[in-house]
């Protein structure tokens, strides 16, 4: 703890982010785990990396260097736009009923597009693919009042968007065909996979893709397993990404590692324990004096 204090002076900008993107993240979580679209953030962040690679070619083309304030959000538009495409083709495609596809083989289908597209985008440039997967790497390091302000005003965003559509968001994750029946329509469901994917592009570009990966799926996977309500789910999983965030940035301060890796792994470690006591809550801890039953043989 003594370490983590004293490095908040010159890192505490680059915290606040974290935390801010942590629960953040966690909200758009619950879109993509309640959907069972976990790999969902990564097609979205090999979209990202043909974003990224435009974005360097407009301001190579524009005279915009990297000390200049534009140069920011040129990459973070590029990203954040190709993130949010990536997000909402897998449902558009599935809906399609002379289509075979699934929300699988959708998401493979642009991971391969995207790895292509920017390989091809950055072979006749002035910069090669290292130095946009430099960019989408950058780990919260060097995070200013600019990524707080952008990101706070996201959550802001997020929680008045989440305190609204509550009920019909949940009821459309859950059970998209009744829903349907209530006159609830599908555009909710589109625009809540578009601000996902522009939310994970936005995170790709600041905080990278261990850490967007991670607290887009964990907290939201571990909510599940210990919420009694579909709505629990929306105070759970903010709740275990700034607590898991937090632990994450103390232990690595401590430990002088990186922040945004130990911070993911204080999460999974976390989430293990979320799933062991569902495991335990269901099927209770056995007497070794007593036989099994049924049931729990069969598990």
């Amino acid at each position: 703890m003594d370490a983590f204090i004293q490095t908040w002076s010159l890192f505490h900008q680059t915290y606040i982010t974290g935390w801010i993107v942590a629960v953040l993240l966690s909200l758009c979580g619950i879109v993509v785990v309640l959907r069972d679209q976990i790999f969902l953030g990564v097609s979205v962040a090999q979209a990202s990396t043909v974003g990224v690679a435009l974005s360097l070619w407009i301001a190579a083309f524009l005279g915009i260097d990297r000390e200049q304030s534009s140069f920011f959000w040129i990459l973070e538009v590029g990203a954040a736009t190709f993130a949010a495409i990536a997000a909402v083709v897998p449902p558009i495609l599935k809906g399609k009923s002379k289509l075979r596809l699934t929300v699988e083989s959708v998401n493979g289908w642009i991971f391969l597009a995207g790895g292509a597209a920017a390989i091809l985008i950055v072979a006749k440039a002035p910069f090669g693919l290292h130095e946009v997967e430099q960019i989408l790497s950058a780990g919260l390091l060097g995070s200013e009042w600019r990524e707080v302000s952008l990101f706070g005003g996201l959550l802001a965003i997020t929680f008045v968007f989440v305190l609204l559509f509550r009920f019909r968001l949940l009821l459309g994750l859950l059970d998209a065909g009744f829903a349907r029946s209530l006159g609830i329509g599908s555009w909710l469901e589109f625009f809540s996979f578009l601000w996902v994917g522009l939310m994970l592009g936005f995170s790709l570009r600041v905080a990278g893709l261990i850490y967007t990966f991670g607290f887009l799926v964990l907290p939201a996977m571990s909510a599940r397993e210990l919420s009694k309500s579909p709505l629990q789910l929306l105070w759970v999983a903010p709740l275990f990404a700034l607590l898991s965030s937090a632990l994450g940035f103390i232990l690595a301060s401590a430990l002088d590692v990186p922040i945004t890796h130990m911070a993911v792994f204080v999460a999974s470690v976390l989430a293990f324990f979320a799933f062991l006591f569902r495991f335990v809550a269901r099927e209770g801890i056995p007497d070794p004096k007593k036989p099994l039953s049924a049931k729990q043989r069969d598990a």
